[in-house]
């Protein structure tokens, strides 16, 4: 084995990417992490109990084991809870250290369908590293929940010496008494009844003698740790409830196995080092055979250096066995369906050993489909390929080159100069417009998660391509139709426009030159825009395309039902007496049906030309940075949005690179506040350039979305778990898979 479940408004986007939100994602529950840190002869037992967020950034406390039981504590810094694709699972930090060189794990959240994981963080010194059992912890839980026999394994040591060994046993719980029982080769018995002295609602227990005991979320899995050094050892353990029924059916799947070994033989077999932590995919298949990889080659693809076996069954008990070789290892099956934890092996040399850890399933039955929480698009530097970051309920970024995952149809095969995401309301599936030279090509997420492409400029004779200023918007009558727009080579407003008819399971489209069929026809020019594009709809469906002229002005043009679908131009400057703006512009509407068309004048300050339903014809404008007394922004980075409660938005960067928000809520004292939402946060993440884009999530998170100077997505985000003013930042791009 060398190589390391039975149950179950934002701103139009447009020209650098765009941005799509959906529903909320599930809160994660509290978690419990215990294990031990080895620095060479150096073992301390730790603890970890905390919270995450819906993002998993966790708080909470950092215990370490002592003379007369646990320290008092060290709160959590920034750490991340930060699932993967597979059942995989990273911490961020390493919880309690600064970081270890190789880093691993499997995911433990029950709301996922995980009843139990791990993770391991080992440096590349020899005899360093880290290992932790993990789970999510109950809403509620009693001493109820722990009656009945358990099967339990042991990874206990000498805290002076460091020198380990591996027992397997029992546990049986009754009333307030937990009967340990466990043996060990070469080592004395561990036979001992204690009494369960304390309890917290949230499944965590204390024991007369010390030992702390958590049970598991889903209550199929109790994690047990020593941290009195006086006793002359610590431990740590996991018990299951063993599933005598099982089939090979029910049991057949790939695992994450998180290794603890304390015998030479153990770490000879599992290739762990004198650190004694090792990581493998176990892919226990159907008809009784097996491969064995390391965890880290499998995660990257690398299935070059698999080790065939075989595996077989008998009631609770999987004998996992080495294709020539003697080696083998034994596993007991858990009841939940997704955890096998080790007791028992045999090493190359046909060395009878005991080893400790647990066995994850990547995918368990249970595991509900993740839904969509929002999504953007990029265009990738250099290669200039459409590539869509997706954000799904399971707390995980997914990179998506969507040439390469679309295939067949009509490739896209020249670079994406414009880009725009947004989910249809119709199908509730995802799309992607790209614009090229060669047309605009439409992407499409079906249900089964599959992308197709079609180019829209072929399909639609006499259509031309989108060169600049690329938006979309839905109508908001009943037939919900969208519309991509942007501006052709000459200049002109150009539109592609869902008809209402569908060939082929495809929405059917139109396409307009809005200026030669509707301004030039009444003596208006087509405005020469300066920049991007900006649209928005009312509540009367009033269609509305905004931008700047070279003069810094703003120009609009719309429809709605007053104009009977006509396109007209009109320039809310001149109605306004707005000051020329620069850079861009972006709109926000209000729950009270007020318009708000939002810019940055010469001098950096930022301005609202704004109307409400009261005003008739009229709009007002009004200086914010002169309101506020806040700071000057970049034109080009300003984004505006409305939150749930009604509060008002506007987004930017300052001239120090970061990035704070103009903002207003009703029912306060209705003056307008200043937020840093970036300065003073981690400097290992770089700050975004250029233009930004907002989304706001069902459940009332926040985000905002820039790219840095190398072309990483960037999120700096809020959400409803955490203090206002406490903001957050990810580079998306590194930490998506």
């Amino acid at each position: 084995m060398a190589g390391v479940s039975k149950h179950e408004c934002c701103r139009g986007a447009e020209s650098a990417f765009g941005v799509e939100g959906l529903e909320p994602r599930r809160l994660l529950a509290g978690f419990v992490g215990i294990g031990f840190d080895r620095a060479g002869t150096t073992v301390d037992a730790i603890i970890v109990e905390g919270d995450a967020t819906p993002s998993g950034l966790a708080s909470g406390q950092f215990f370490v084991s002592g003379t007369s039981g646990r320290s008092t504590g060290t709160a959590l810094a920034r750490e991340w809870v930060e699932q993967r694709d597979g059942g995989g699972l990273f911490l961020r930090p390493s919880i309690g250290t600064d970081g270890r060189d190789i880093e691993i794990g499997a995911n433990f959240w029950s709301a996922n369908g995980f009843s139990a994981g791990w993770y391991a963080g080992v440096d590349t010194a020899p005899g360093v590293g880290q290992l932790q059992y993990m789970i999510s912890r109950p809403t509620a839980a009693t001493q109820t929940d722990l009656a009945g026999n358990w099967a339990w394994t042991s990874f206990q040591w000498n805290p002076t010496t460091g020198v380990a060994t591996v027992l397997n046993g029992t546990l049986s719980i009754s009333g307030n008494f937990i009967v340990w029982f466990a043996t060990a080769i070469g080592a004395p018995p561990v036979a001992r009844t204690t009494e369960i002295t304390t309890s917290d609602s949230k499944g965590g227990f204390l024991t007369s003698r010390g030992e702390h005991v958590y049970l598991s979320g889903d209550m199929s899995v109790l994690l047990t740790v020593d941290m009195r050094e006086s006793d002359g050892d610590l431990f740590i353990g996991i018990a299951t409830r063993a599933d005598t029924s099982a089939t090979v059916a029910e049991v057949a799947g790939g695992y994450r196995f998180g290794i603890a070994a304390a015998s030479v033989a153990a770490q000879q077999l599992f290739n762990t080092g004198t650190a004694g932590i090792g990581a493998q995919f176990l892919d226990l298949r159907g008809n009784g055979t097996a491969v064995v990889y390391g965890l880290a080659d499998y995660d990257a693809g690398d299935l070059s250096g698999g080790v065939a076996g075989t595996w077989t069954l008998s009631g609770s008990t999987v004998v996992l066995r080495l294709t020539g070789s003697p080696a083998e290892v034994q596993f007991t099956v858990a009841l939940n369906g997704s955890t096998l934890t080790p007791f028992a092996m045999i090493s190359q040399q046909g060395v009878q050993s005991r080893v400790a850890g647990i066995a994850t399933r990547a995918a368990p039955a249970s595991a509900p489909a993740p839904t969509l929480l929002g999504s953007d698009a990029i265009i990738a530097a250099g290669s200039g390929r459409p590539l869509a970051y997706v954000l799904r309920s399971d707390g995980v970024w997914r990179a998506i080159d969507l040439i390469a995952a679309s295939g067949g149809g009509v490739p896209q095969t020249k670079p994406s100069t414009q880009i725009v995401m947004w989910t249809d309301p119709k199908d509730g599936l995802q799309y992607v417009a790209s614009a090229t030279l060669d047309g605009l090509y439409l992407y499409r997420e079906g249900a089964d998660r599959q992308w197709t492409v079609r180019n829209l400029t072929t399909e639609i004779s006499g259509s031309q391509v989108i060169l600049n200023g690329i938006t979309q918007f839905v109508s908001r009558d009943n037939a919900r139709q969208v519309t991509i727009a942007g501006l052709a080579a000459d200049g002109d407003l150009v539109m592609y426009r869902q008809t209402g008819a569908s060939t082929g399971g495809n929405y059917a489209y139109s396409f307009n030159d809005v200026a030669d069929e509707f301004l030039r026809p009444l003596g208006r020019q087509m405005p020469a825009f300066v920049g991007g594009l900006v649209s928005y709809v009312t509540p009367w469906n009033g269609q509305n395309i905004a931008g700047l002229n070279a003069s810094g002005q703003i120009e609009v043009i719309w429809n709605s039902a007053r104009t009977q679908g006509y396109w007209v131009l009109s320039n809310l400057s001149n109605i306004t007496g707005a000051p020329p703006f620069t850079g861009g512009l972006t709109v926000y509407q209000t729950r009270w049906s007020g318009i708000n068309i939002v810019g940055v004048n010469g001098t950096g300050q930022v301005v609202t030309t704004w109307w409400i339903p009261r005003f008739a014809g009229f709009w007002a404008t009004s200086n914010l940075t002169t309101i506020a007394s806040g700071p000057l922004l970049a034109g080009e980075s300003v984004v505006a949005f409305h939150t749930p409660d009604g509060g008002l938005n506007i987004a930017g960067i300052k001239s120090n690179g970061e990035v704070t928000l103009y903002w207003w809520v009703p029912n306060s004292d209705n003056t307008w506040k200043i937020r840093e939402l970036t300065q003073g946060d981690t400097d290992l993440v770089p700050r975004p350039t250029g233009e930004l884009r907002a989304q706001v999530f069902a459940d009332g998170s926040v985000n905002i979305f820039g790219r840095a100077t190398d072309r990483s997505l960037i999120r700096a985000f809020w959400e409803p778990t955490l203090h206002p003013d406490n903001w957050l930042i990810q580079n998306v791009s590194s930490i998506s898979i």
